[in-house]
């Protein structure tokens, strides 16, 4: 098999397991967001099919947190070495710092969802809010932040490189920025980062093998 054969295989590689992810990430986060505690009186016990929901949309997290690593080192496999060792940093800095944040929300959520389906008493009650109110902060706080930082490094060795188009470059710099700096939960900015990567993942599967000849 030759490098060039190699080369190929592994941007393909990053392109699946990017639309993968994106696809995972995605229906885990509208899984709870069709299913907010504010619509389902969780003061008085969150319904026990809500709680499936729920519990569906925390088993996809590891599966699109495996998907991410492997669009990480596909991807890093190909522009790694055209880039300096501080960009190469950050890159794989942020992405693994993502993925251990977004398990961490996961876990959080976890907590939350067990102590809903063990009662609606104040101490069950509690647990759930607490848990819910650590998933949001460790998502929004955290893994938001990671991700922007992913973001804005990525769109920078895109820029250095010429792996990314300028029009993408420009729009993950501006959405990487507004999602470092934003202190909000907003729920859009959850969204903002897998429709990146799905963007990106698109753009390798597209690319001509001849334009991502070493510089």
């Amino acid at each position: 098999m030759t490098s060039e054969t190699t080369d190929v295989r592994t941007i393909r590689a990053a392109g699946v397991a990017g639309l993968v992810f994106a696809v995972l990430m995605t229906t885990s986060l509208a899984l709870f967001r069709l299913n907010p505690p504010e619509a389902t009186g969780a003061a008085g016990g969150v319904p026990v099919g809500v709680m499936g929901v729920w519990l569906l949309a925390i088993y996809l997290i590891p599966f699109a947190g495996i998907a991410f690593v492997w669009f990480l080192a596909a991807l890093r496999r190909r522009i790694g070495r055209l880039e300096d060792q501080l960009f190469a940093t950050v890159f794989l800095g942020s992405g693994l710092l993502f993925v251990g944040t977004l398990f961490a929300t996961g876990a959080a959520a976890s907590a939350a969802v067990s102590a809903g389906r063990l009662g609606s008493d104040p101490v069950h009650q509690a647990i759930f809010e607490f848990g819910r109110t650590l998933a949001e902060t460790f998502f929004y706080v955290f893994a938001v932040k990671m991700a922007a930082a992913f973001m804005i490094v990525s769109s920078g060795i895109g820029r250095r490189t010429g792996f990314l188009p300028r029009w993408f470059i420009v729009a993950g710099m501006v959405a990487g920025i507004v999602m470092l700096f934003s202190i909000s939960f907003f729920p859009l900015l959850a969204v903002i980062f897998p429709v990146w990567v799905a963007v990106v993942s698109v753009l390798l599967l597209r690319a001509h093998p001849d334009s991502w000849a070493t510089r």
